[in-house]
């Protein structure tokens, strides 16, 4: 989400770039973030690249590049293989810091629409294997049609030209066209095959919200989330053109009653409903508009101290203030105050309740009030078309505004002509058409006029080609007499249970899941303490042994050499084995790590294997009696009787404490499986290059 605006900052024709500055010169800190990002985008680790993206280069451009733009692309190329496709992308975070930052010369908005140019061709003509966040990919998109709406902006500012910006703008004449603009949003649409993949969706063959846009299965997101978020910048681009239906029709397919991937871009979200309820205002249809920006402005209410930390932050305070700006408006054209949500109310009387109170008023000052908050929360319209450089220079950026101003306001003259109408309308049920007209002080076939007038301001024509009301209080006449009918805001009891039912069994499935976790990690404990007491007995239990062999060994006569007590060393090397082992499987449970159970999984299971070979030993070596000669047992049957038990024993010991790891073993396994597993992308190889690229294949014929 843009987090600037330029018609905050009158234009001059200046580089704000310090000249001190190298482009060539790459210092150690940029050279180690395009490394490591280059790295996780191969990796497709979207984790990492949304830290990468959202967190260091946020950090690096405040540190380091606060008023100069990055180093060069292709400064960078030799650090990433020149890849070309990951030189695009460097180009089009590159060019997105120079104008936030700085103000960019005519040359370097013809390079970077080049740069979307060759980027999106990559996308709608290549194979792309990789995942981008959904942050990065609406950032591109918004992005875009800002830098549209910029130059278009920068274009109609015709006073201070240069006779050699005049010269490029005449020779680059297609760069920035806005029908170029639509099409490369319109194709990005088309290609990813977006609006099937969401009908599908709504019958149950497709899981793309849920996974929010993301590709489980190895392959890319890039192509489908860029045709989802294509949708909202086409919106956006029609409301700046004044184009408001066809800007709600491209919206049409994503479900702006339902959460879905747009939602989950707080930039996204915002832009989404901030030009959804502007289109619907402009369009009459002031109950939609009042609902929507109710939703988002509860939402920003609800999370302003998460959004504090986010770079858009201070975007989204503005566009904030502005949604309040025109709620106003809207409540102040169709007071249906019950459809706003108790803190927001608070929050609107609290900024604009002077202002509405005044606007109620029939007189110049509600009418200006009524233009300065339009003209702070309306978009920035623009005039795509190229001016006649052949006429005398003049600005005629501000032409797009005033006309669209001039129809608000029109509409607000209409408007409040009818306010009078409503506070009678408010005082009785029932009443005569003659004496209305007395209390208005007009004629009876003017007051039908004015009847009818009001009825067809307070209806508009539904995104589903509907008529629907936007009136708080309604009317019909039978024979002479007006009935007044107070309009109430029908319930929907059934999508309230039916959302609460949908949370509730999602709160359900998930308390199973941590249910089902708990369960195998207390079994995974408690194994792992009675192996821990286990071990420890039998390395006392060793201990003991070898004690008592020595005793024995020292009866035994006329022998010189001794043999070895295998099966008590192999015993005792079980015991710590098992009392090691377990005390580490404690260790780990207290880590909710994948990485950290992931390396016990394997420890764990090479010391199963150890065990394995340890216990083989006492159950397959020969045995032991028969390393002594026949004569030394002769007086010595009780040292006999001691080793042919207790070698039986530490076979039995030796097998039992196997089939217990192997318990342990089957039991981490199974918390590693259940337990949460975070996004993990391995790169797909074999993928021929686009112009040396690992990033993007040629598309099949």
């Amino acid at each position: 989400m843009a987090s600037y605006d330029y018609d905050d900052v009158p234009y001059e024709d200046r580089q704000q770039q310090d000249a001190s500055y190298d482009p060539n010169y790459v210092p150690e800190a940029v050279k180690t973030f395009v490394v490591h990002l280059y790295r996780y985008i191969r990796e497709k680790n979207v984790y990492e690249i949304h830290q990468m993206y959202e967190g260091i280069f946020q950090k690096l451009s405040e540190r380091s590049f606060k008023e100069s733009p990055w180093p060069s692309v292709d400064a960078v190329a030799p650090f990433v293989d020149n890849d070309h496709v990951f030189c695009l992308l460097y180009q089009e975070m590159w060019f997105r810091h120079l104008y936030a930052r700085m103000t960019p010369t005519l040359k370097q908005r013809l390079d970077s629409y080049d740069n979307y140019c060759s980027l999106f061709q990559v996308v709608l003509h290549g194979v792309v294997n990789m995942q981008l966040p959904n942050q990065w990919l609406w950032d591109m998109v918004d992005e875009f049609v800002y830098q549209f709406q910029s130059f278009c902006q920068y274009r109609a500012r015709m006073k201070n030209k240069t006779e050699q910006e005049i010269a490029l703008l005449r020779q680059y004449d297609q760069a920035w066209n806005v029908y170029g603009v639509l099409n490369y949003l319109q194709a990005l649409v088309e290609k990813s095959m977006i609006i099937q993949i969401l009908e599908q969706e709504k019958e149950g063959l497709e899981q793309f919200t849920i996974n929010e846009g993301y590709d489980y299965n190895g392959g890319s997101n890039v192509l489908k989330v860029l045709g989802y978020f294509s949708m909202v910048g086409l919106l956006r681009v029609h409301c700046l053109l004044g184009d408001y239906q066809t800007g709600l029709k491209c919206l049409a397919p994503i479900d702006i009653n339902q959460l879905g991937v747009y939602s989950s871009v707080t930039g996204c979200y915002v832009t989404t409903i901030y030009h959804y309820g502007f289109a619907n205002l402009m369009l009459r249809r002031y109950v939609e508009a009042i609902r929507e920006f109710n939703r988002i402005l509860l939402y920003i209410w609800k999370y302003k101290q998460y959004h504090q930390k986010s770079p858009q932050c201070d975007q989204i305070l503005k566009k904030n203030e502005q949604m309040y700006a025109l709620l106003a408006i809207c409540l102040s054209l169709c007071p249906q105050v019950k459809l706003i949500e108790e803190n927001v109310n608070n929050q609107l009387r609290e900024k604009n309740g002077d202002k509405m109170a005044r606007m109620q008023r029939y007189d110049d000052e509600a009418f200006a009030l009524y233009d300065e908050l339009f003209s702070y929360a309306c978009p920035k319209f623009i005039t795509p078309a190229a001016p006649n450089y052949d006429e005398p220079l003049v600005n005629y950026n501000q032409d797009a505004y005033r006309l669209q101003l001039k129809m608000f306001l029109y509409e607000v003259k209409q408007q409040q002509l009818l306010s009078s109408v409503r506070s009678f309308l408010k005082l009785y049920s029932t009443i005569s058409v003659e004496k209305l007209a007395a209390y208005m002080e007009v004629d009876e076939p003017t007051l039908r006029t004015i009847l009818m007038t009001y009825k067809h301001k307070t209806h508009a024509v539904g995104s589903d080609g509907k008529i629907v009301s936007n009136a708080d209080v309604d009317f019909y006449i039978d024979e002479d007499t007006v009935h007044v009918v107070e309009s109430k805001s029908t319930k929907r009891y059934g999508d309230f249970f039916l959302r609460h039912i949908l949370k509730f069994e999602e709160m359900i499935n998930r308390m199973e899941r941590v249910k089902l976790e708990c369960c195998f990690n207390i079994l995974t404990k408690a194994a792992n303490g009675v192996l821990t007491c286990c071990g420890l007995v039998v390395i006392i239990y060793s201990l003991w042994l070898l004690k008592k062999w020595g005793a024995g060994v020292s009866q035994l006569e006329a022998i010189t050499v001794v043999p070895k007590p295998w099966f008590i060393y192999i015993l005792f090397g079980v015991g710590i084995v098992l009392c090691l082992s377990s005390l580490f499987g404690q260790m780990v449970s207290k880590h909710n790590s994948l990485t950290v159970l992931s390396i016990y999984v394997v420890a764990i299971c090479l010391t199963l294997i150890l065990q394995g070979g340890l216990v083989g030993v006492i159950f397959f070596k020969s045995n032991l009696e028969a390393e002594f000669p026949d004569s030394i047992f002769k007086g010595n049957t009780d040292f006999k009787n001691f080793l042919s038990f207790h070698v039986s024993i530490c076979r039995l010991i030796g097998f039992t404490m196997l089939l217990a790891q192997a318990n342990v073993v089957v039991l981490t396994v199974v918390v590693w499986v259940v337990g949460p597993v975070p996004e993990k992308y391995s790169p797909s190889a074999g993928l021929s290059d686009l112009e040396h690229s690992f990033l993007v294949g040629l598309e099949s014929s």
